[in-house]
């Protein structure tokens, strides 16, 4: 997925503040899903566990993505670099 159409994607997502849309994201299809959750953890940002389907749980573990982190709005999955660098 090109980072166009990732972005493209996101904005499909999204509500009119510019804010995921959990109700879309659980509507969502499983591919977009599972190609969005791939370009993140190319750049090994935190995932929106609503975008993580029952395949990709083991190849997240596997990848690092072991840490639950709860947000304002969301709750992430995270590697341990993210737990201490950032404060979602």
């Amino acid at each position: 997925m090109k980072t166009k159409e990732f972005n493209q994607a996101l904005k499909d997502l999204s509500n009119k503040k510019g804010l995921l849309d959990k109700t879309k994201l659980l509507t969502a299809n499983d591919e977009l899903k599972k190609q969005l959750v791939e370009k993140i953890v190319r750049h090994r940002h935190p995932i929106v566990i609503e975008l993580i389907t029952s395949e990709l749980g083991p190849w997240l573990a596997s990848m690092g993505y072991l840490y639950k982190k709860q947000g304002k709005n969301y709750n992430f999955l995270c590697t341990c670099e993210n737990m201490r660098k950032i404060n979602l």
